[in-house]
């Protein structure tokens, strides 16, 4: 990682807040110039080819397969933001900013700057103001399907989109980790989970604990390769399966874990999924639902999940909730909140229990089945 930069003068980036009004607002409605030129450093692998050394900019178009007038000109704009440097002699290196957008680096954002500038997430956005107006999602308005079918039909993008995923798995895992005691359940299913990185940090931090792994079958087949070591493996189950229908026998456990999936989902479509989890504990009183998403801020404080909600907005049927909202769907499931736990922002791990009694909510059954493991 890089920690100084000899010899180089620090980028100052403007601060909104320090800014006159209309020059802050001017950088806000400007946000995309950035937005899209880190897209395109991520997406040539920039940072990685600088990762051994200073590179001359002649170099890296000739490695990345473009031009090098325009990745001169792009570079230099990101560099004023931190993003990269350019050495006196012309030279680009990493900075603490760019090591992030390194393939091999933990907490690397590379693969969530591809997904954030790439035509399918990209477009959408041209018609926030359509969704806003009829409240269609601008994707389904842009492509004429929901955004897990269009995934399902362009394996780039679907892989572009689950490496996205995975790499935001890997960035809060050990936080997870580190704010909630799992030990308390011996058996734990994550649902929804991809390719098995947080079940498998949970597992390595608590070796009494047995993890099973439910998600679709193509996902599973995938995770199964997946480096989580043999300690862990052997105490891995692995479920084919859909949140949307009935929990196999195999797949039930003391804790059911869903990982940011919610949040791509309407609450009918939340419920729909929550109340499968519901039937699986069965008359388990003692059995936990462990849901890692945002839990929205009141007021006007800055929050990360009011930023993400804008993409669940243009992408989805789903939202990020509030306290309130996360209440009100799991009470419809036949849930009560046991406690909330800020983690890594922007999540929390809400950990709910069986209400004592419930009434059945009708929920609709023609839902669509995700991807890996959700959206950001």
């Amino acid at each position: 990682m890089t920690d100084t930069l000899p010899g180089i003068d620090p980028a100052d980036p403007p601060d909104p807040a320090q800014l006159p009004p209309p020059v802050g607002m001017l950088l806000l409605v400007t946000a995309k110039w950035i937005s899209q030129a880190v897209h395109v450093a991520a997406e040539l692998g920039i940072a990685d080819l600088v990762s051994d050394g200073p590179q001359t900019v002649d170099d890296l178009a000739a490695k990345a397969g473009c031009r090098t007038q325009p990745l001169h000109r792009v570079l230099r704009a990101i560099a004023s933001y931190g993003v990269f440097a350019e050495l006196p002699d012309g030279r680009i290196v990493n900075t603490p900013m760019s090591d992030y957008l390194r393939t091999d680096v933990p907490g690397s954002v590379r693969h969530m700057a591809r997904m954030e500038g790439a035509d399918f997430t990209w477009r959408p956005y041209g018609k926030l103001l359509h969704t806003v107006r009829t409240g269609e999602p601008a994707f389904d308005h842009v492509f004429g399907q929901r955004i897990f079918d269009h995934l399902a039909e362009h394996p780039r993008e679907e892989e572009i989109f689950n490496r996205a995923m995975t790499s935001f798995t890997e960035q809060s895992a050990d936080a997870i980790v580190a704010d909630h005691d799992f030990s308390r359940h011996p058996v734990i299913t994550d649902l929804g989970g991809g390719q098995g990185h947080l079940l498998a940090a949970i597992l390595r931090a608590n070796p009494e604990v047995r993890g099973v792994l439910l998600d679709r079958a193509p996902v599973v087949e995938s995770a199964q390769r997946a480096p989580v070591g043999p300690e862990v493996r052997a105490r891995m189950s692995y479920v084919a399966g859909d949140f949307f229908g009935p929990i196999p026998p195999e797949a039930h456990a003391d804790a059911y874990v869903l990982r940011t999936c919610l949040h791509d989902w309407s609450d009918d479509e939340c419920v729909a999924i929550l109340r499968n989890v519901r039937t699986a504990m069965g008359d388990r009183t003692d059995a936990r639902l462990l849901i890692m998403e945002s839990v929205v801020q009141p007021g006007n404080a800055f929050d990360v999940g009011k930023l993400i909600d804008l993409e669940m907005l243009t992408l989805t049927t789903g939202l990020e909730r509030t306290e309130a909202q996360w209440a009100h769907v799991l009470e419809r499931a036949g849930f009560a909140v046991a406690a909330i736990t800020e983690t890594e922002p922007p999540l929390s791990v809400i950990e709910a229990r069986p209400a004592s009694a419930h009434t059945p909510t009708a929920v609709p059954t023609a839902v669509q089945t995700p991807t890996d493991g959700g959206t950001s």
